[in-house]
């Protein structure tokens, strides 16, 4: 697998690997969720998640529960994606999953967060976006990266931003605000990914939800 494109550094992917996805019920259950279901070209989202980012990180870390690791091991294993992980025995969802990967790393890694159930099918595309993020995790920021509605989902989150400034985080809105989203052309689909620095996120996490790190240290 190629890794590391030029100009940008090394990466580490986070890949977060917990969820059930109850919206795509029956495909996806409880202990078999959509991640790991083999439903385009033959891999699992999962697997997609991992190969796409394994062209610009050099490392993949999963975090994931105890029933999960195996199949997420194997999936890994069985497209030659080597990963380390850590494994929560409760899920208490995205902010303590990362501080928990994070504080076991480097303080001036980037850590590209990812969720592991996207499908993401214009790699060059998704890398340039990378690249113009590594410079921005990398000057001190913390990146994340939104997906322009193509039409006014009330289902998703929602990301308010002005150029690369994020003004606010929207949850899911009723069908009128999400039309005034659309309309106004300055809200994206939350896509739960993320770029940084470890030292910067643990220290936003350590000024704005003390509670949060405490309990993972």
């Amino acid at each position: 697998i190629q890794t590391n494109f030029v100009g940008v550094p090394k990466m580490i992917n986070l890949i977060l690997c917990g969820g059930v996805g109850e919206r795509l019920w029956p495909i996806s259950r409880t202990r078999y969720p959509k991640q790991f279901s083999r439903i385009v070209a033959g891999k699992s989202l999962l697997q997609h998640t991992a190969l796409r980012n394994r062209v610009s990180c050099e490392h993949t870390l999963v975090v994931t529960n105890t029933e999960q690791y195996f199949m997420a091991r194997d999936q890994l294993e069985e497209i030659g994606c080597p990963a380390s992980f850590v494994l929560e025995t409760v899920g208490r969802n995205t902010a303590p999953a990362i501080a928990l990967a994070c504080l076991g790393l480097a303080s001036d890694e980037l850590v590209l967060v990812t969720p592991s159930d996207h499908l993401i099918n214009n790699q060059e595309a998704y890398q340039t976006v990378l690249e113009n993020g590594c410079l921005l995790a990398q000057a001190g920021g913390i990146v994340t990266f939104g997906i322009r509605p193509e039409w006014p989902e009330t289902g998703y989150g929602y990301i308010h931003a002005q150029g690369h400034d994020v003004l606010a985080f929207k949850e899911k809105p009723d069908l009128e605000t999400a039309k005034a989203y659309l309309a106004s052309g300055e809200y994206f689909w939350n896509g739960g990914i993320f770029l940084f620095r470890v030292d910067t996120f643990l220290s936003e996490l350590a000024k704005w939800r003390p509670d949060v790190l405490d309990a993972c240290v």
